[in-house]
């Protein structure tokens, strides 16, 4: 996920691109589809591993995409949606 949008600076009066960038971990998704049989059992080891013990739906996704595109106070930044369990 990658959101740009411009801003006026409100000092300078110059336009800034303001970028931010969003790294979804393990989650519901066609991502996962290629482990076939073990992806059931490899979300269970998952989800028991992380702080809310759940995997990520792409909801939770969309969340963070909404705030990064409604926040006027954001800078470019990465927007880790990932309950504590990066996926690389």
């Amino acid at each position: 996920m990658a959101i740009s949008d411009t801003k006026t600076g409100t000092r300078t009066g110059t336009r800034v691109a303001i970028v931010t960038g969003g790294s979804g971990g393990i989650g519901r998704s066609g991502a996962w589809d290629g482990m076939g049989e073990g992806k059931d059992k490899f979300f269970a080891d998952t989800a028991a591993r992380n702080p809310v013990r759940r995997i990520g739906q792409p909801a939770d996704i969309f969340a963070a995409a909404l705030l990064a595109l409604t926040n006027p106070f954001r800078t470019g930044t990465t927007l880790h949606v990932d309950v504590g369990g990066r996926s690389a």
